[in-house]
């Protein structure tokens, strides 16, 4: 019998000819809501867990705890269920509501913060219980990098061998840093850009590099950080989607076809990836 761990990984990606100005540029997206609960997050999840067990930091008598804008939460509580450990989310409340009810759906608690209070809040529980928690740290657990790394950039070498340019949201950055490693490994012609919202951005899943700071960001294989606004044309591009394509994805997601497409009209030949991470019935309260 297989269980979800097992389903992790070796998502679709598509070619999406109607957005893209020049036949000779392609605009490839990675089809990361195809995750068994629904995003890319999975892959991180299923990695940190993993090596926590191994290092014999993690055992059914210590709780999991993390800091998250939802992904990463729903898909811990879902491994947690499914290893019989407890898991507490600490969650912005300007979460959606559905992040929030998936979360709690799979037994986990669920605290809510002011917005940007997520970690602070994580750590203050951890110093009065410091031998009840074991504290993910997504921002700061080089287990982040490492899956990004080992599966997604792997995975798109294979699908997409005559990649050109890669592009993806910062959130923990753990997806941009794994996957510009393995690509510029791979070919250090191909272009990488990450997409660094504003603060207290409303794409749910993106975050600030100049407020949260994550110790696992590396800019050595970035070739340009573009800094994005937050725009009704991102919830205007996913309803598009959605009507025209029959792809369900989230709101960061169209944010990077946004910028996908700015940068295919510069370009006369290439083939961009850009990385959907979730779908969008997640989202469906906010549009």
């Amino acid at each position: 019998m297989t269980n979800i761990l097992q389903k992790i990984g070796n998502t679709p990606i598509i070619n999406l000819k109607r957005y893209s100005p020049f036949k000779e540029v392609k605009i490839i997206a990675k089809l990361e809501g195809y995750n068994p609960t629904g995003s890319i997050k999975d892959r991180i999840a299923f990695f940190m867990i993993g090596d926590a067990i191994k290092k014999g930091l993690l055992n059914p008598s210590i709780e999991i705890i993390e800091a998250t804008s939802g992904n990463t939460g729903i898909s811990l509580a879902a491994i947690s269920k499914i290893l019989k450990f407890k898991f507490t989310a600490v969650m912005s409340n300007k979460a959606s509501f559905e992040r929030k009810k998936i979360i709690r759906s799979y037994g986990s608690k669920l605290i809510l913060t002011k917005d940007g209070e997520d970690v602070i809040t994580v750590k203050e529980i951890i110093k009065k219980f410091p031998k009840k928690y074991f504290f993910v740290d997504q921002f700061n657990n080089q287990n982040n990098v490492k899956a990004n790394y080992l599966t997604l950039g792997k995975e798109i070498i294979e699908q997409v061998p005559n990649i050109s340019h890669f592009m993806a949201g910062i959130g923990t950055s753990g997806t941009l840093v794994g996957t510009a490693k393995r690509l510029k490994e791979y070919n250090s012609k191909i272009q990488i850009f990450g997409l660094n919202p504003k603060l207290h951005t409303n794409i749910q899943g993106l975050r600030n590099l100049k407020y949260y700071h994550p110790l696992i960001f590396n800019k050595k294989n970035i070739d340009q950080i573009i800094n994005i606004k937050d725009k009704s044309a991102n919830f205007e591009i996913i309803k598009d989607l959605l009507k025209k394509e029959n792809l369900s994805v989230g709101i960061s997601s169209g944010a990077s076809l946004l910028e996908a497409i700015k940068l295919a009209r510069t370009l006369k030949k290439g083939s961009i990836v850009i990385i959907f991470p979730d779908r969008g019935d997640r989202y469906l309260s906010l549009l």
